[in-house]
């Protein structure tokens, strides 16, 4: 039995994504099962792969990351969600904090 942790990565910069895949699949017990710069996409993957982790952006075309927040929220079996973001209003962490992320990330 495979007891690997799937990953779902969402953020509109392909080579945060990249550089994050490459992370993450260097720890043993996780795998990367797909990558989306748009949000909409995203919620589609995660329909897809059913991920144990999804680590989103904020800022996502389509649909934002607070949008597909939401609708995960909505959602029975919703995988666990860690944004990450450049933008830290409070507001935003705590709206994001309300519609059950696990962690929010700053990005640098």
């Amino acid at each position: 039995m495979d007891n690997r942790r799937t990953v779902l990565l969402a953020d509109a910069n392909e080579g945060f994504r990249t550089v994050l895949r490459e992370a993450i699949e260097k720890i043993e017990g996780f795998t990367v099962v797909g990558s989306t710069g748009d949000g909409a996409e995203a919620l589609q993957l995660v329909d897809r792969y059913h991920p144990d982790l999804v680590v989103m952006d904020v800022v996502l075309p389509g649909l934002d990351g607070l949008g597909v927040l939401r609708q995960l929220k909505a959602q029975a079996g919703s995988p666990k969600v860690i944004l990450v973001s450049a933008f830290c209003a409070d507001r935003v962490v705590s709206e994001a904090m309300s519609l059950g992320v696990s962690y929010f990330l700053p990005k640098p």
